[in-house]
C-alpha cells in the first residue's frame, strides 16, 4: 500500500495554452519538493462596538499563489524537456552531432519564455493507502541551478511559479525511461579561459527576472496572470579551487572576464560519442575572492562569478547529449 513517500510520483507535460491543464506524461525520479500552495486572507479592520476579536464574516479570501522548488538527481536520458523550460524558456535546437547516428545534441540558450508554461502533478501518499494528485498548471520556472561537488551527483533545482493547485485531476500513469544513468562528479571537467580547470565545486544558476505579483481586478483575479520578465536575468555562480598561484585572484582583482565550462559525461552513446551536460559561458567575470588561512590544511578559494552578455550571444549555452529524440 503506498503509505509513504517512497510511492510519491513527479510528471511534467508541455501546456499548449498557458494554464490549460495538459496530463503529464515525463516523470522524473527526484529528491524532494517545496511546492505550496497559499491563499491570503483578506481581513476587515473596521471597529464593532464592544466586539474584541474579529467576527467570523469579516474576511475574504485573497490571492493563490503557487511556488516552490523541485530537486531532481540528473540522468543522461529524459531531461531535456525539463532543462529547456529551466534555462531556455522552453525552446531548443535539436541536431545529431558529426560522427553519431542515434545521438542527439539538445541545445538550450536564452530565451524569452513568454507564451510558454508547464502542467506539472505531484503524487503525494497518505497514509490510508492513497497517492494524492496536486496538478498545478501554468507553472513557470523561474529560477534554475546546477550544481555538483566530489563525492556527488549531479543535481537541478528548479523553482516555480504556478497559476493554481487543485487536488480533482485524476493521478496520471507514472512511466520512466527504461534506462537511465546519472551524471556525476566522476565524469566532471571544466575550463577555464581555454584552459583545464580542477574544481571541488561548481554550480551555475540562472534567475529569470520574471513578475509573479500580476494580480488584477479581474475575472479569476485572485490567480495570477502569466508571469513575464520584467527585470535583468541574473546568471551567476561559484566554484571552489585550490590556492594555486595568484592567476585566479588577479583575474577578480584586474576585472579581466574570461570563457567558463563546465561538463559531466556518462556512459558511451556510439563511437567517441558519450551521454553529457554541458554549461558554456563565453563572458564570465570573477568577483572573488582573496584565499584565508584557515588552519594548517590546503588554502582554497571559493570563486563567485557572473555571466555577462556579449553582442548577440546568449550569455549561456546548456548542451544535453542523450540518445533521446525528442526532448
Amino acid at each position: 500500500m503506498s503509505r509513504s513517500g517512497l510511492w510519491s510520483q513527479l510528471g511534467f507535460a508541455a501546456e499548449s495554452t498557458v494554464g490549460t491543464s495538459a496530463t503529464p506524461t515525463r516523470f522524473l525520479e527526484f529528491v524532494n519538493e517545496s511546492v505550496q500552495l497559499t491563499i491570503e486572507r483578506v481581513e476587515s479592520k473596521a471597529v464593532h462596538s464592544s466586539q474584541r476579536t474579529m467576527r467570523s464574516d469579516r474576511w475574504v479570501a485573497g490571492k493563490r499563489s503557487v511556488s516552490g522548488s523541485v530537486a531532481v538527481e540528473v540522468a543522461d536520458r529524459g531531461f531535456g524537456q525539463l532543462l529547456a523550460y529551466a534555462f531556455g524558456g522552453g525552446t531548443w535546437a535539436i541536431s545529431t552531432p558529426s560522427g553519431g547516428t542515434n545521438t542527439r545534441d539538445i541545445t538550450i540558450t536564452q530565451t524569452l519564455n513568454y507564451g510558454r508554461s508547464m502542467t506539472m502533478q505531484i503524487g503525494r501518499p497518505d497514509t490510508a493507502g492513497t497517492v494524492n494528485p496536486f496538478t498545478y498548471t501554468g507553472c513557470k520556472i523561474t529560477e534554475a541551478s546546477l550544481s555538483c561537488a566530489v563525492d556527488d551527483l549531479l543535481q537541478l533545482s528548479v523553482n516555480f511559479a504556478a497559476h493554481d493547485e487543485a487536488t480533482g485531476t485524476s493521478l496520471a500513469s507514472v512511466s520512466y525511461p527504461a534506462t537511465q544513468s546519472l551524471l556525476s562528479w566522476v565524469g566532471g571537467t571544466f575550463s577555464l579561459a581555454g584552459s583545464a580547470l580542477d574544481v571541488k565545486d561548481f554550480s551555475f544558476q540562472v534567475n529569470h527576472g520574471l513578475n509573479t505579483d500580476r494580480y488584477l481586478q479581474r475575472t479569476g483575479g485572485t490567480l495570477i496572470k502569466e508571469p513575464i520578465e520584467a527585470a535583468m536575468a541574473e546568471v551567476s555562480g561559484s566554484f571552489t579551487v585550490e590556492f594555486e598561484s595568484l592567476t585566479q585572484y588577479n583575474r577578480y582583482v584586474s576585472g579581466t572576464p574570461a570563457t567558463l565550462a563546465g561538463t559531466w559525461q556518462g556512459a558511451t552513446i556510439e563511437g567517441s560519442l558519450l551521454y553529457q551536460l554541458s554549461v558554456g559561458i563565453p563572458v564570465a567575470r570573477f568577483d572573488g575572492a582573496t584565499p584565508n588561512v584557515g588552519g594548517p590544511d590546503i588554502l582554497e578559494m571559493q570563486v563567485p562569478f557572473k555571466a555577462l552578455a556579449a553582442g548577440t550571444l546568449s550569455p549561456y549555452t546548456v548542451t544535453y547529449r542523450t540518445t533521446d529524440t525528442t526532448p
